[in-house]
Formats: structure tokens, C-alpha cells, sequence
């Protein structure tokens, strides 16, 4: 019997790792420059810098081409023959010549309409016109203002804080204790115009007192305004109207 014996030579090729190392900056002040784009040409390869402007890139082969880019610089292409030093890159500016810019005033369309609003004024006012419907929604609110923590404390009022009292700062706040809101249709013919009342409601804090608190604030703060007039008036004080000719 004759035996044959196979022997098999088992070649270990031991691959080495070629690491690129070096560092990037740029050429006006010597700056690190991070998250530079550093790719072996030719290959799927690349890298980032460090926020010291370090890298390392594992090439394919020696010599290769590196090309390094960052936005704002211009990109460079380096060969590279060895791996004994690191690689001192400097990348410099591009600097973009824009041409001149000239602005000019926009004659936007709410300015355009607002004229046209100022020059109808004659013609639009409520006031002159001897027709006329229309609803008026009105609310007015009267508030308690720069009430001491101390003073509500007192009185016990801190237990209402969620839904009745609003912060003005850490040490004050504001009481809200009346409302009056009305909805009303007006008409007008011929000069004479009749007011019909839709829905009312007066709310407070002192409901017993709440009648002559709306009698006060209507008497002196509650006022029609119409804005076509060139002044407008708040308690007793004149304003110039947003659309004054």
C-alpha cells in the first residue's frame, strides 16, 4: 500500500498598517482648523480633523495623494512619498470679491394701502355717512394693581392665586375685580340711530357694588373712539390717530 502524503505550506502574509498623521492650519495665523475634510484620492478613504486640527487616515498604499478641503479655504492636494513625519498642512483663505450692492426703498403694499385709507378719510367716516349698520363687541376690565403679598396674605386671598390673581413680580400682583362686556347692533337712517343690545354681563369680585361701578367707568373712562378723526381722546387726554392726515 502506497500512502501519499500532502504537505501543505501555509504562507503568512502579514498586512502592515500605513497611518498618515499631521495637522492642518491656517496660513494667515497659524489656527488649528477643526473638521477639515482629508481624503486619500482615489479611494473611499477620508477623515476629519480634530478640534486641534490633528488627524490620522489609514492609506491604501505609498505614495498617494491627499486632498484636504474646508469651507472658507482653498482646497490643497498634497503627495505623499513617506510616513517618517507628520504632515504640516496650511490651508489659505478664499476670499470672494462680491459686487456692489445697491439697496432702495421698498414701497411695501400696507404702507400703499394706509395712504389710500388717509386720502378716503372724507368719504369713509362713520360720522358723516347718514347709513350705517354695524356690531360693537365691547370689555372692560378694572384691576387692583402693586397688592402687597403682606396685604393678601391678610385678607387671605392666596388661596385664589391660580384663578383670580396675576403675578406682577415676586412681591406684587394684580387683582382683576370687576369685568363689564356688552355686544350691541347699531343702525343708522337719515341721522337717527338706534342701538340694540345682543348680550351683556358684569362679573366681580364685590357684586354688590357692581352697578355703580359700571356707572362710574362708563361716565369716565368708557368711550367710543373713531379713529377717521385726526385726534382721539382718552380720558379727557387727545391723541393723534394712527391714520391723522
Amino acid at each position: 500500500m502506497h500512502f501519499v502524503h500532502l504537505v501543505l505550506l501555509l504562507i503568512s502574509c502579514n498586512a502592515y498598517a500605513q497611518i498618515l498623521s499631521g495637522n492642518v492650519v491656517a496660513s494667515k495665523n497659524n489656527e488649528a482648523l477643526p473638521f477639515v475634510n482629508v481624503i486619500q484620492e482615489g479611494t473611499d478613504r477620508g477623515t476629519l480633523t480634530d478640534l486641534n486640527g490633528a488627524f490620522k487616515l489609514n492609506v491604501s498604499e505609498i505614495p498617494c495623494k491627499l486632498k484636504i478641503s474646508f469651507v472658507g479655504y482653498k482646497p490643497v492636494r498634497v503627495n505623499v512619498r513617506s510616513l517618517k513625519k507628520e504632515l504640516q498642512i496650511k490651508l489659505k483663505e478664499d476670499v470672494v470679491q462680491l459686487d456692489e450692492v445697491v439697496l432702495t426703498a421698498d414701497y411695501s403694499f400696507d404702507k400703499m394701502m394706509l395712504k389710500r385709507v388717509v386720502d378716503s378719510k372724507v368719504y369713509n367716516n362713520p360720522d358723516v355717512i347718514d347709513s350705517l349698520n354695524y356690531s360693537s363687541y365691547g370689555r372692560t376690565s378694572a384691576l387692583l394693581i402693586n397688592v402687597p403679598k403682606e396685604t393678601l396674605q391678610k385678607y387671605k386671598l392666596l388661596n385664589f392665586e391660580d384663578s383670580l390673581l396675576i403675578k406682577q413680580s415676586d412681591s406684587t400682583v394684580m387683582i382683576p375685580f370687576y369685568t363689564d362686556e356688552s355686544l350691541h347692533n347699531y343702525y343708522r337712517l337719515d341721522n337717527n340711530q338706534i342701538s340694540e343690545l345682543i348680550y351683556e354681563k358684569s362679573d366681580g369680585v364685590l357684586t354688590e357694588v357692581n352697578h355703580q361701578i359700571k356707572k362710574v367707568l362708563n361716565e369716565n373712562i368708557t368711550t367710543d373712539y373713531n379713529f377717521y378723526n385726526n385726534q382721539i381722546y382718552i380720558v379727557g387726554k387727545g391723541f393723534p390717530s394712527p391714520i391723522s392726515s
